[in-house]
C-alpha cells in the first residue's frame, strides 16, 4: 500500500486525526504497562506508530529498553521526531510489511495500527529469545 492513498492533508488535519488516535493509545498503553515486563536492553518496535505518542509513552515508562516507532507516512515520522525525544526512542519511516529489522531482530512488537496482512512479516522480525510478542493491542 502506498501512503499517498491515506494522506491526511495539512498539519491541522493530522493534528485532529492523531488527537483521536492518541486517546485510545493512552488507554491501550495503560493496560499494556501492567502486563508486560521487558528485559533491560530489549528492542521493541511500535509498528504503525502514527503520531509517535504510543512509542513515546512506552519509552518513557521503560527507560532501559530501546523503542523504535515505525510508520509508512514520512510526515507522521517527521512530526514524531520533532515532538517526542528521548534517549531510548527513535522513529523510522518504513513499511511494516517489509523486512525492516533483518539485521537486528526485535524482542517485541507493539501494533495497533499495522494492517493484519503484515503480521507474518512482523513475526519474522522477532528475536527467538522473546515469546510471545507484544501484539496486537
Amino acid at each position: 500500500m502506498r501512503y499517498d492513498e491515506q494522506d491526511r492533508g495539512d498539519a491541522e488535519a493530522y493534528a485532529r486525526y492523531f488527537a483521536g488516535m492518541d486517546v485510545t493509545m493512552h488507554q491501550k498503553l495503560a493496560f499494556l504497562a501492567g502486563h508486560v515486563l521487558l528485559d533491560p536492553g530489549a528492542r521493541v518496535a511500535d509498528m504503525g506508530c502514527g503520531s509517535g505518542y504510543g512509542s513515546y509513552q512506552l519509552a518513557l515508562v521503560n527507560p532501559s529498553i530501546r523503542v523504535i516507532g515505525v510508520d509508512i507516512n514520512g510526515e507522521s515520522i517527521a512530526q514524531a521526531r520533532e515532538r517526542y525525544r528521548l534517549p531510548n526512542l527513535e522513529f523510522l519511516e518504513g513499511d511494516a510489511g517489509h523486512s525492516l529489522f533483518a539485521d537486528a531482530p526485535l524482542d517485541g512488537i507493539l501494533t495497533s495500527s499495522a494492517a493484519p496482512s503484515t503480521l507474518q512479516q512482523l513475526r519474522r522480525a522477532l528475536s527467538r529469545r522473546r515469546w510471545p510478542p507484544i501484539w496486537p493491542t
